[in-house]
């Protein structure tokens, strides 16, 4: 269960490639700044601590307000967890909240969860349902990126744990792929019945 505290600005990592936006929206920023100096309370940003740095999974236009306003603190969520926890955490950030993403924030963020060590193996629905896109423009990334050799040609992916999967599709058996559990909420366990796009 992730704790909810005050956090000095300065310790918080911003250049851990957490950063999903294609670029920061200034206007948002001094708008934020604005309400932070007239009171209004915000959600926490998102932080995950690896027992050395402090790295920002979601929050980037709170943060930067934060310190235009000159607070010296901002409230967070804080997370046990790497930079690459915190990488995977904000590609799928925004995606139902906060400011909204444009088309090359979603883009951007496809394209590292494709690249990422823990989207490797992942279907383009699993993914697409983590970032918040059509799976269709998963396979569309995917299709690209296994052109340029950026990640390797996958053929069927499948999900980890399942030992008997190859005997499976040998014998024309399902496959049940695994579903990564969700960043919020619960933790929960699903499995699906079907493998592919």
């Amino acid at each position: 269960m992730p704790e909810r505290n005050l956090l000095k600005i300065d310790l918080i990592r911003t250049d851990g490639a957490t950063q999903p936006r294609a670029a920061i929206d200034f206007e948002a920023v001094f708008d934020y700044m604005d309400a932070m100096s007239d009171g209004a309370e915000f959600p926490p940003v998102v932080v995950f601590y690896d027992g050395t740095s402090y790295w920002l999974a979601d929050g980037f236009h709170r943060v930067r307000a934060a310190e235009q306003a000159g607070f010296a603190e901002i409230a967070c969520e804080l997370h046990q967890g790497t930079q690459q926890d915190a990488q995977w955490y904000s590609f799928g950030a925004n995606k139902t909240n906060g400011l909204r993403r444009t088309n090359d924030d979603k883009q951007r963020a496809v394209r590292a969860a494709l690249t990422h060590p823990q989207g490797s193996g992942l279907s383009d629905r699993q993914i697409g349902s983590h970032v918040g896109v059509d799976h269709k423009t998963v396979g569309a990334w995917r299709e690209k990126l296994e052109g340029t050799g950026e990640i390797p040609q996958s053929g069927q992916r499948i999900g980890a744990g399942l030992g008997m999967a190859p005997r499976r599709m040998a014998q024309n058996q399902p496959i049940h792929a695994y579903s990564p559990p969700r960043w919020y909420g619960e933790m929960k366990l699903g499995w699906t019945t079907s493998a592919r796009k």
